[in-house]
């Protein structure tokens, strides 16, 4: 990764990631450099895309558990590392398992 930056007024920033694309998931990936550039946004616009992206994230790990709760906070991880996804509380157990008693067999089952 290449980053160029200064900060005055704004940001003059860009970013150069070597990536490897799919169209559909059976295709072969094809390489990319891609130069993602941030020039002329102020610090809370970055901040936002990188809302975006973790409200993103977030989403695909509460899908993928089945359990999205009313309330939740999610902790960034750094990049190329992977977060703890969506907590396991009461709440999003029987989300996940449709009734306390499932939530609890399947509790269970793990202890076996």
């Amino acid at each position: 990764m290449v980053c160029n930056y200064t900060l005055y007024g704004g940001i003059t920033m860009k970013l150069t990631k070597d990536v490897n694309t799919k169209m559909f998931a059976d295709d072969d990936s094809h390489a990319t450099t891609l130069t993602i550039d941030f020039t002329g946004l102020s610090t809370e616009d970055v901040y936002e895309i990188a809302a975006q992206a973790a409200i993103v994230k977030w989403q695909s790990n509460a899908r993928r558990l089945k359990a999205i709760p009313a309330q939740a906070e999610y902790k960034v991880p750094k990049p190329g590392t992977r977060s703890g996804g969506v907590a396991l509380t009461p709440e999003n157990l029987i989300a996940r398992y449709g009734s306390v008693e499932a939530a609890v067999a399947a509790l269970m089952a793990t202890q076996k």
